[in-house]
């Protein structure tokens, strides 16, 4: 299981490549509550399909509750 703490700055394409390149088939994303990424509910489903099929089991802690909302909507694990 590998744990990728995501910054407030990191894009979408930053946290895909992130997850993309990891080793493990499991991995833990750690999101701000400030990661603009996450607010929106279209670009987590998004992710949450793109990390399907590089075959990724993505789980999600977060502290913000809409981060948490968004991603347990898209069908992500969360912590």
């Amino acid at each position: 299981m590998k744990i990728i703490n995501v910054a407030s700055s990191d894009n979408f394409e930053d946290i895909l490549e992130a997850v993309r390149s990891s080793e493990s088939a499991g991995v833990i994303l750690v999101v701000p509550k400030s990661n603009r990424v996450f607010k929106s509910s279209t670009r987590v489903d998004k992710l949450k399909d793109d990390f399907d099929k590089f075959g990724k089991d993505v789980s999600i802690i977060s502290s913000s509750d809409e981060v948490i909302k968004n991603a347990s909507l898209a069908g992500f694990n969360i912590l």
